[in-house]
């Protein structure tokens, strides 16, 4: 079961995560606070209308088949089939 309020949320935080680890000059995945800085800046809430912090980001991230902000850029980098 889809809901599409959720996607979009989870869709929103994968661009923020992607554009985050873009403007970085680093290798590795950016820090949870950063990116939840970043999402706070952009306005984006959880779905409870609440800041995104590091546990809330780490666990929407596992609800959405991904085992952290590590995943998701390895799958933006095309690491991940």
């Amino acid at each position: 079961m889809t809901y599409p309020k959720t996607d979009a949320l989870r869709q929103k935080v994968i661009e923020t995560i992607a554009e985050v680890h873009s403007e970085s000059r680093w290798r590795w995945p950016p820090a949870y606070k950063l990116v939840c800085k970043r999402l706070t800046e952009k306005g984006i809430m959880t779905g409870y209308g609440r800041r995104f912090d590091p546990t809330t980001l780490y666990a929407l991230l596992r609800r959405s088949g991904y085992s952290g902000i590590w995943e998701v850029t390895q799958e933006l980098n095309g690491a991940k089939e």
